[in-house]
């Protein structure tokens, strides 16, 4: 009878508890799903649009920042005003308008290769009426032009025309004119860059899985200049609408219907607005799909839920205890300990995940993901860690990467980039072994720290490393890597700064294909702040005139008359009167690529001093200046070289051409026969720098035109000494043999000009005679008074 109570007693408490989980939980979670259901499928709506005109605008802003880069490159004006002055140089010749006409094609197939989207570039002479185009196919200027307008030539600037006929494929859509002045102010031409529609059009358009989508370009008079379709009724009237619309709203209605809107003035075109739109309709259709088939969903995961959660609360309430008690006293955020697991049903494997879960994030929270390579961090406290494991040998800090590794990602997509840093991550691995740990700092920078008994054993390694490296990548292209070592490395120091001294160290070889690793010292530090000083003070130099010339004399040594002279360059820093040696700055500038500038301001400084002697009265003098390696791969040199001397009137013997052995190691024999054998045609003078520096300079002399031979220092530093003496009139009499005029260099004592004397040695340069001067001190030891200044 108890029993048989108790039971009833157990099925009226379960009946109660039905109905009060089902008055208080399942109704009210009912309502409240409903009104979840309901907001969700508002704010789903208002969260799809506006991640969509997010979208919009972030798209339309990064697509309109490639754009005003990419035209911005070509459009910079230090390089139209450089190519302005080889339009002029070129309008001048003195030669047919064919002639003329196919120099102007030349330059404007160089200013076609600048730019992807400004391609078709038409360089227009006034004077000649002929237009040279990147196309190659030159044409007459008639002043009928569709971008010619007078008004907006003498508004000054660069201003952008329309084309009349969008659907002539000769055409571009946009074009960007710029007038070429002359130094008068008169208008003698205009460089027309023409937008290459096949490259501008995938660069700007919208780009959306929404096949509504639809985006176009409007004028400040609302004229629409391209659509990517017209597929809106009344379409007219919706551009109306579209050139009035100002951001102020994501939304625009048209003929009923309600579309996305952003719109955007386009850089370098200020009366151009491209307006890019989608119909919201078919948003909203997308995702109301999805909140419909989540609420569902949703539903049944309730019902299911609320059915396990009566059956089993009872045990689960228990478990949930047993794992809050666990997991006591873990600390937020603390990975260090793995959660306790005292089941081995559902809720033990929940917390066996869970662990794995806490194990996963420590990972990676420690580790790159694509090298699996220590992070900055963690690599600066496991090396600490690795160092204090053995206080018997040395450590060393390694720095390696990759020399223009991002042309790789621009050439190839990320994911070939990634596989190569992966390579690189396994080579290394590879090479230095177990004992060692290893860092990744983004991009293509690894670091390892590692230890070592003899400092040999480290560079073997890094040689080793870097030639796997290179085979590893051969298949997609050559790569250049370069290490950076800090020795010496301690528990107690603070490793990111180590890194940043292998880098610095790194840095000085970069690009350099001789040197494949560099060890930092104080004076890596000393040589990086001269860099940077360089690098950043370049122009503002050249601006405010602290570059200068001096000139060392080159004399008979029988006489003492000055019979020639070389210009030298200087840098005076205007700030702190510091002059900065040429060996600091020169091989910095022949990386960057400054030198090209600089070599043309010593040219030109040394045509208007020549010009001023001319013009006083004084003998002739000629003078040789130094071409850089780099001008060789440049076509227009000679003939740019041939202009400067002919705007100062100058005869072409008296600038003599110097060509260093770098310039013969670095350029092809071909490259530079044709330079030298230009200059000679148009008179000038080549002298071989260095002679007898290295065997290039027996091989160029045998198979080049040079015409004075400048005999290196090295020789004569040591001619008093053994068979040296008649080593070098061995030389002498040779060139002489062979025709050569010579000039000895590096003659800094009275006994070696005395030796010289009796070699057959005529014409020295060097301190026993003089060292480089200034133009003032130079004018009285050549011609015995100061030259007046004629340009005063």
């Amino acid at each position: 009878m108890k029993g048989k109570l108790r039971k009833n007693s157990d099925t009226a408490v379960k009946g109660k508890m039905k109905t009060r989980f089902l008055v208080q939980c399942i109704i009210p979670a009912t309502l409240v799903l409903g009104i979840v259901c309901l907001l969700s499928i508002y704010f789903t709506r208002t969260m799809a649009c506006q991640n969509m005109f997010s979208a919009l605008t972030g798209q339309q802003a990064s697509k309109l920042m490639v754009f005003d880069a990419n035209i911005s490159e070509i459009l910079d004006q230090s390089k139209l005003d450089a190519y302005s002055d080889q339009f002029r140089d070129a309008s001048k010749l003195q030669a047919p308008d064919d002639a003329v006409q196919g120099r102007l094609n030349e330059l404007a197939v160089k200013m076609g290769q600048q730019s992807s989207v400004l391609q078709r570039v038409s360089v227009v002479s006034f004077d000649r009426g002929v237009t040279g185009t990147s196309r190659g196919a030159g044409k007459a200027f008639t002043g009928n032009e569709y971008w010619y307008d007078s008004n907006k030539f003498h508004e000054g600037g660069i201003y952008v025309a329309h084309s009349p006929d969008i659907t002539n494929a000769e055409m571009s859509l946009f074009s960007f004119v710029f007038p070429v002045k002359e130094k008068d102010g008169s208008f003698i031409g205009a460089f027309v860059f023409g937008t290459n529609d096949p490259a501008l059009i995938p660069m700007i358009q919208m780009t959306t899985n929404m096949k509504e989508q639809m985006w176009f370009i409007v004028g400040e008079d609302g004229q629409l200049y391209y659509a990517s379709s017209k597929n809106v009724p009344s379409f007219d009237s919706f551009v109306e609408k579209a050139s009035a619309f100002n951001n102020e709203s994501p939304f625009i209605i048209h003929m009923g219907t309600q579309y996305i809107m952003k719109t955007s003035t386009i850089p370098k075109m200020e009366q151009y607005r491209i307006v890019y739109t989608i119909p919201v309709a078919p948003i909203v259709k997308d995702s109301s799909t999805s909140v419909m088939l989540s609420v569902i969903i949703s539903i049944i995961s309730i019902i299911l839920i609320v059915l396990f959660v009566m059956t089993f609360s009872g045990k689960i309430v228990n478990e949930i205890n047993d794992v809050r008690r666990s997991v006591k006293g873990i600390s937020e955020n603390d990975f260090t300990e793995p959660l306790e697991v005292k089941t081995n049903d559902e809720m033990g494997m929940l917390v066996s995940e869970f662990n794995g879960v806490i194990e996963k994030l420590k990972y990676q929270a420690e580790h790159d993901g694509k090298t699996s390579f220590y992070n900055g961090e963690t690599f600066a406290k496991k090396s600490i860690e690795y160092i204090k494991k053995n206080h018997d040998r040395s450590y060393a800090v390694v720095r390696a990467d990759i020399d223009n590794f991002s042309f790789i990602n621009d050439i190839f997509d990320w994911e070939v980039g990634d596989s190569i840093l992966l390579g690189i991550a396994r080579e290394l691995e590879d090479v230095f072994g177990e004992d060692a740990v290893y860092g990744y700092l983004g991009n293509d920078i690894f670091v390892i720290c590692t230890g070592y008994v003899f400092r040999d054993a480290v560079i073997q390694k890094i040689e080793r490393a870097c030639e796997r490296i290179r085979k590893s990548a051969e298949k997609y292209m050559p790569i250049n890597p370069h290490f950076g070592i800090c020795e010496n490395a301690e528990a107690d120091m603070d490793i990111s700064i180590l890194c940043d001294y292998a880098g610095i160290a790194l840095k000085t070889i970069k690009g350099n294909l001789l040197q494949t690793y560099a060890v930092y010292d104080e004076k890596f530090d000393e040589n990086h702040k001269v860099q940077k000083f360089v690098e950043s003070n370049k122009i503002s130099a050249l601006e405010n005139n602290d570059f200068y010339i001096l000139l060392q004399p080159k004399c008979d040594i029988f006489t003492g008359d000055v019979v020639g002279a070389e210009a030298l360059v200087r840098w005076r820093d205007h700030t702190s009167g510091e002059i900065i040696s040429p060996g600091k700055f020169i091989p910095i500038f022949e990386k960057n690529g400054f030198v090209i500038t600089l070599d043309r301001f010593v040219w030109e400084e040394t045509c208007k001093v020549v010009k001023k002697w001319r013009d006083a009265g004084h003998r002739d003098i000629p003078v040789s200046v130094n071409v850089s390696r780099m001008h060789i791969i440049h076509d227009s040199f000679v003939e740019d070289f041939a202009a400067l001397v002919r705007k100062y009137d100058i005869p072409p013997e008296l600038i003599e051409v110097e060509i260093t052995e770098s310039a013969l190691l670095e350029n092809s024999e071909d490259a530079l026969q044709e330079v030298m054998m230009g200059l000679k045609n148009k008179g000038f003078k080549l002298l071989m720098d260095d002679f007898a520096s290295g065997y290039s300079s027996l091989i160029a002399l045998q198979r080049l035109p040079f015409d004075v031979i400048k005999i290196d220092k090295g020789l004569i530093d040591k001619i008093g000494e053994g068979f040296n003496r008649d080593f070098v009139a061995g030389i002498i009499a040779f060139l002489m043999e062979i025709k050569k005029d010579i000039v000895i260099e590096g003659v800094e004592y009275d006994w070696q000009k005395e030796i010289l004397k009796e070699t057959g040695g005529r014409v020295i340069q060097g301190f026993c005679f003089s060292r480089p001067i200034p133009i003032e001190d130079f004018e009285k030891l050549a011609f015995g008074a100061a030259v007046p200044d004629t340009d005063k």
